[in-house]
């Protein structure tokens, strides 16, 4: 048997990914939260633009996506400092400026940062399950896992919470349109300016230290070799399980990780007593969807760390506990439930979506180390990027339905239920196996 050695690195090097992980995140839904101010700011621009900026985090998926496998596949670091590089241009370009640039000038330059953001997620929404099986020990691999994803859907809350701190969430009707104009390019210049900040911080750090693992194995496991791209690539396509498991996953996590990015435009619509949800109440619904299905995803997968080898069922509770929660939500919205007072429209829908998207998305974690799993002797790296590819495709899908002529915002009303229903048909017929863990837990005995 080889030998093993735990690290305590392991820490710094999960920190400073998983935090770089949660500002890629912010910085491509650096739109969503101040739409309103954007659009009374910048008068060319319309929800079809706020819209496309986001898109082109699944339209770079596709154009990228290769090339940075190949390059993962060669070195951790290189890629990591890559997509460091490439967050922190992408976030600070928007800051060089733009004050006093022509209005379609600065448009363009938000479609080129955006673009630059979306590459970087290729490797920054792939690596996870790698460099959990790279550095850290069995007992921990679903912890770090889920670290590194979670985090990066907390991005989203973060970029919410920065906006509500730098940016006006009400807007003025009554003041002259050029003052306002003024007025809101200042909160957002100074709100970008605070999202690019970090982002070049974590260069550094990246830059300064960042191997691409450790010099001793954190496992047995990480000991074996892994299939070359292309056998592993066939394995993987081969395995009916692994296919059920990445529907699964893909629906689930893609419908409820992209309503969040278009909540408002469905929450605007529920009025009780002729009270609207205001952007106040949205950004912080937001915010807290964020960390609690961060916080979360961190119980489910410690447990699993614990109790080794249920990951099947533990996402199956997960699935159905959501089901129900996002069940009530849709009746809720479909006004078969009507509520006495506008007190509790706001507090029934704040608890139901940010249970229903906690238990959900707690499940993304399980996912991605099941599937690791059921594909060794597979990279984790192909499992990483499949699953990424994967969860993208569905929110490409997702978002372009806005596109359609006439299509509205009604089906939004039925889309989170069955988002989580029909993955847990397709985990039932899932054979669970764990060949990792196996080699890892007989090398103890």
């Amino acid at each position: 048997m080889g030998k093993t050695i735990v690290v305590i690195e392991r820490w710094y090097i999960l920190s400073i990914f998983s935090i770089m992980t949660m500002f890629q995140c912010a910085v491509w839904n650096t739109w969503g939260p101040v739409e309103p101010v954007a659009l009374v700011a910048f008068p060319s621009w319309t929800d079809s633009t706020i819209g496309f900026f986001a898109n082109w985090g699944n339209i770079g998926m596709y154009i990228g996506f290769l090339p940075f496998m190949i390059l993962l596949q060669r070195s951790l670091r290189y890629s990591v400092l890559i997509s460091g590089l490439l967050v922190a241009i992408g976030a600070s370009i928007k800051c060089i400026g733009w004050f006093h640039m022509k209005e379609n000038i600065f448009t363009i330059i938000c479609h080129i940062a955006a673009f630059l953001n979306s590459l970087a997620g290729i490797v920054l929404c792939s690596a996870p399950p790698l460099l959990s099986a790279v550095w850290f020990p069995p007992e921990e691999r679903v912890t770090a896992t889920c670290i590194g994803q979670t985090l990066n859907g907390l991005g989203g809350g973060v970029s919410y919470f920065i906006a509500n701190i730098f940016v006006s969430q009400n807007i003025d009707n009554q003041t002259d349109i050029s003052d306002k104009q003024v007025e809101y390019r200042k909160e957002l210049n100074d709100y970008i300016w605070v999202l690019a900040g970090p982002t070049i911080a974590l260069l550094f750090f990246t830059l300064l230290h960042f191997p691409s693992k450790p010099s001793t194995p954190p496992s047995l496991s990480s000991q074996d070799e892994r299939l070359a791209m292309l056998p592993g690539l066939v394995l993987m396509i081969k395995n009916k399980s692994f296919l059920l498991l990445l529907l699964a996953y893909s629906i689930s996590q893609g419908v409820s990780g992209m309503y969040g990015a278009i909540m408002a435009a469905n929450l605007k619509t529920f009025r009780v007593n002729g009270q609207y949800l205001s952007e106040t109440y949205i950004g912080t619904l937001g915010v807290t969807t964020s960390v609690v299905s961060t916080f979360g995803g961190l119980i489910a997968a410690r447990l699993t760390d614990k109790i080794q080898g249920h990951m099947k069922v533990s996402i199956l509770g997960l699935l159905v506990i959501a089901t129900l929660i996002y069940t009530i939500l849709s009746l809720l919205f479909l006004k078969v439930f009507e509520l006495p007072s506008f007190l509790s429209l706001e507090v029934s829908i704040f608890a139901l979506l940010v249970l229903g998207n906690g238990f959900c998305q707690s499940s993304c974690p399980l996912f991605t180390e099941l599937c690791a799993e059921i594909c060794f002797p597979a990279s984790e790296l192909l499992v990483g990027g499949a699953i990424f590819l994967g969860f993208g495709t569905v929110s490409f899908i997702f978002l372009s339905v806005f596109s359609i002529p006439g299509i509205g915002i009604y089906w939004l009303n039925f889309v989170l239920p069955a988002s989580s229903f029909l993955p847990v048909l397709l985990v039932l017929l899932v054979k669970g196996s764990y060949p990792r863990l196996q080699i890892d837990l007989n090398g103890k005995i």
